[in-house]
């Protein structure tokens, strides 16, 4: 579980994955997790960005549990700025969580950030993920570009 995360030093992957992200100059920028490792990250976003809302999709049911039953700090599950969905499954939330998180003032400035590992383990989800995500975007784009015509 700890390798979810890197295999040498968590904290300087965290600091890697976060040292070019979009909410270090937009306080309100979504910040979206695919995959929780062993929510170090989690706890770590919370403390830089704590005005920011987090959503992380968690694509392995036994990846989620381990996390839960094996680390006592799990306090980011009842964080308001915190939305986590788990399964594949929950196809349905994922998508209506994208339109509530992601508008027309904010689309362009969501980070998307993929934990390490997670693109080679799951990579059917995580390509299906970003496409929810693109088509958020597009279709804000679209809504815009024909708002004008109406």
């Amino acid at each position: 579980m700890y390798y979810l995360n890197s295999r040498y030093n968590c904290i300087n992957e965290i600091d890697i994955l976060l040292s070019n992200i979009k909410a270090l100059e937009n306080p309100f920028s979504p910040i979206i997790i695919f995959g929780m490792g062993n929510a170090m990250i989690i706890h770590e976003v919370r403390r830089r960005f704590p005005e920011n809302y987090i959503y992380i999709h968690e694509p392995d049911i036994k990846v989620f549990k381990t996390v839960i039953d094996s680390y006592e700090n799990i306090d980011f599950l009842s964080d308001d700025h915190v939305i986590l969905t788990v399964g594949q499954e929950n196809r349905g939330a994922m998508i209506e969580l994208l339109h509530e998180m992601i508008d027309q003032s904010n689309f362009s400035v969501t980070d998307i950030i993929c934990m390490p590992q997670y693109e080679i383990l799951w990579e059917n989800e995580y390509l299906d993920f970003l496409k929810l995500f693109y088509a958020r975007c597009e279709q804000i784009i679209m809504q815009k570009k024909y708002r004008y015509y109406i």
